[in-house]
Order: structure tokens, then sequence, then C-alpha cells
């Protein structure tokens, strides 16, 4: 199903030694947020939906925390 033009919020490659990993965070349809962490290759490593764009923040902040202490 197409949800139209996509909203970008945050987005940001983490690189540590040779891991690099991508932290999203996007508005998919008003209102629906997702933040993803993906590989380069685009495979899901994390994905989490909220409703609210606060929550989508905090999500963002959460994920690149925890993945940006991958070890090198």
């Amino acid at each position: 199903m197409p949800y139209g033009k996509i909203n970008h919020l945050h987005r940001v490659e983490i690189r540590n030694g040779r891991k690099i990993l991508i932290v999203s965070t996007i508005e998919f349809a008003p209102g629906r947020y997702e933040t993803m962490v993906l590989k380069p290759n685009g495979t899901e490593l994390e994905c989490r939906r909220t409703r609210d764009i606060s929550e989508a923040h905090r999500d963002y902040a959460e994920l690149f925390e925890k993945y940006n202490q991958i070890e090198k």
C-alpha cells in the first residue's frame, strides 16, 4: 500500500571500525512514525513504530545510543 511522501525526521550513519549502521526515523503516513536500525544493504536490525512524535524522537535517541555502543 503506497503511503505517499515520506518525511525524514532523523537519519545518521554510525561508523565503528568496519561496521556501518543507519538509524533513521521517518513519518511514513500522517501521524505514523517508524524508527529503524539498518545495515547499509537494507537488512533491518530493529524497528519501532508509534503514532506519537515525541515517542518517535525518544525511540531515535534510544536506538542511536544503543547501537553507537557496538564494538570497534
